[in-house]
């Protein structure tokens, strides 16, 4: 290799070691995250409630009955929007009808909110207020946050930046990767776990990043895009195009238009539109909204997910006689190639086609993703910290160690108890949840041995799933125990007691101090891996540099 050669090699290197030590934590919060959101709905959605466990009463004529009482009952002003958001595993777990003002014309536009049981169809909330606080009224279940947290780790427009900007790193990182790794077929099956512990975390993390790379791009990308999108994208947009008007934007390629009102009276014939809707093969409708109601020109829009097709749909009627108007998508208007592209970033980021397999692969692949990023992070503490590579002392190469095995092992903790949480404590999710990752992550800071910490903080996850059963009898009213049916509830218990099962064998068989690095040649070669060599050679020098 060139001097030339030698000193690129060693920028990318160093690059790709500061990209991840600086977003290593973070990436494995959201890429472990985001391996669980991609079962929250339906599979923790379903777990979540026990209201979604029984039959449901919500049939085209009870919802369509419904709204007509709602509109009924309240001031004409309040008919503008009337939206019914129906119950099931995907959004809502009650049905939710939600009548507007006109909060284009006056920011000061009110809202009602009328909340049903589905089961019984008995009135469980009422709420008016302002429109911008409509949204606050909806509860949250164990999957809500989990998705949430994954988004945008609850912190608004500045967490969705900050998640766009790691899948930027995450791809920035996959490019230095490919740089500095030249040996890329070699390393799809190079995996040698009795050597070293350095050799075999590096073996872990290189095989993982290979075999997964189309994925982690994939990720990299979509999450870009979804963080960026709406926070930075859409205002560029509007800048180029629409003269800094966002809404014009938004309205030019929404799906749901507005009606143009003529003022004659006409009946609305919501159940006809339901019955289309809820009749359609394949199609699971998830909210109805009818603008201009009672209007003659007043437009339907259904809003559902088919399960043929990746992007959710929306399906238009003319609401005087339940006439179709088509069918478009979230990014359909756009036209051209980028449409398509566009309506196919969320279902690839979340796993949302091809059914269970896909679902199944897709969080397999993002906790190899969360386990780059924990490689990646004790890779390099395990150069500096006892290596030659190292500037600081041992111990402050430690202190991030265990805040590392603190933050990763606590967030599995903390996951593992939002299970107990949404059954024994389900308004305070989010307050449990970060008591419990910040009492681990204080109890590693704390303890002096980081595999200890490992053993204790992932044997407790294991035995938290393991209980779950006992947790379903002891809370509610059907349960194994006394339904031993197999059902899609059950059998997402019993897969969280399989996972259980594993935590508490990778817990037992995790060493419980640090094994001693093993320089001795084997029986089949004379040196030490030459890529951990070459890496070792370039971390000194990037070091020195």
């Amino acid at each position: 290799m060139s001097t030339n050669q030698r000193d690129q090699l060693k920028k990318y290197y160093v690059l790709h070691s500061w990209v991840g030590v600086i977003t290593g934590i973070l990436l494995f919060v959201i890429a472990f995250t985001g391996a669980m959101s991609v079962f929250a709905r339906p599979d923790l959605k379903l777990w979540a409630n026990e209201s979604l466990h029984s039959p449901s009463k919500i049939t085209p004529d009870t919802v369509a009955e419904l709204m007509h009482q709602a509109v009924l009952q309240s001031d004409p002003s309040y008919q503008a929007e009337v939206h019914a958001f129906l119950p099931g595993p995907k959004v809502w777990t009650n049905l939710v009808l939600i009548l507007e003002q006109d909060h284009d014309q006056d920011p000061d536009a009110q809202a009602l909110w009328y909340e049903y049981d589905p089961r019984t169809l008995e009135l469980v909330k009422q709420w008016q207020g302002h429109h911008d606080d409509l949204f606050e009224q909806r509860s949250q279940d164990m999957s809500d946050f989990i998705s949430g947290f994954h988004a945008d780790l609850h912190l608004g427009r500045l967490g969705l930046i900050l998640t766009g900007l790691l899948g930027l790193t995450l791809m920035a990182s996959i490019a230095t990767g490919l740089f500095i790794h030249r040996k890329i077929l070699k390393e799809l099956f190079t995996f040698r776990p009795d050597r070293s512990l350095r050799l075999l975390l590096t073996d872990t993390h290189k095989v993982i990043s290979v075999w997964g790379i189309l994925f982690h791009g994939m990720i990299g990308f979509t999450g870009a895009f979804l963080g960026l999108a709406t926070v930075l994208l859409v205002p560029a947009a509007a800048f180029v195009s629409f003269s800094g008007d966002q809404e014009k934007l938004l309205e030019t390629f929404t799906a749901e238009v507005e009606p143009e009102r003529s003022g004659i009276h006409a009946s609305m014939r919501v159940r006809a539109v339901l019955e289309d809707a809820f009749n359609t093969p394949g199609l699971e409708p998830l909210r109805m909204s009818v603008y201009g109601w009672g209007d003659k020109n007043a437009l339907g829009y259904v809003d559902a997910v088919h399960q043929s097709a990746m992007p959710r749909e929306t399906h238009a009627y003319q609401m005087i006689d339940a006439a179709p108007l088509g069918m478009t998508t979230s990014f359909s208007k756009v036209g051209g190639i980028s449409g398509p592209i566009l309506d196919a970033v969320f279902p690839l980021h979340f796993g949302n086609f091809g059914g269970l397999p896909v679902k199944i692969l897709w969080a397999v692949l993002g906790l190899s993703t969360s386990l780059i990023a924990l490689t990646g992070m004790m890779i390099w503490v395990e150069r500096r910290a006892y290596g030659s590579e190292g500037q600081l002392a041992r111990t402050q190469y430690l202190r991030l160690s265990r805040l590392t095995i603190g933050a990763c092992a606590g967030l599995v903790l903390a996951c593992c108890w939002l299970f107990y949480l949404q059954r024994l404590l389900p308004s305070h999710i989010d307050q449990g949840f970060f008591a419990i990752w910040g009492l681990a992550l204080v109890w590693a800071l704390l303890r002096r041995n980081d595999y200890q910490t490992s053993r204790q903080l992932l044997g407790a996850s294991g035995l938290l799933l393991v209980f779950l059963p006992a947790l379903d009898a002891l809370s509610l009213e059907q349960h194994f125990f006394n339904n031993p049916i197999l059902s899609h509830f059950n059998t997402m218990t019993f897969c969280l007691v399989f996972i259980g099962i594993g935590l508490l064998a990778l817990a037992k068989k995790l060493p419980t101090q640090r094994p001693q690095q093993d320089h001795k040649t084997n029986a089949s070669t004379n040196t030490i891996d030459d890529d951990v060599s070459d890496m070792d050679r370039l971390s000194a020098a990037g070091d020195r540099s």
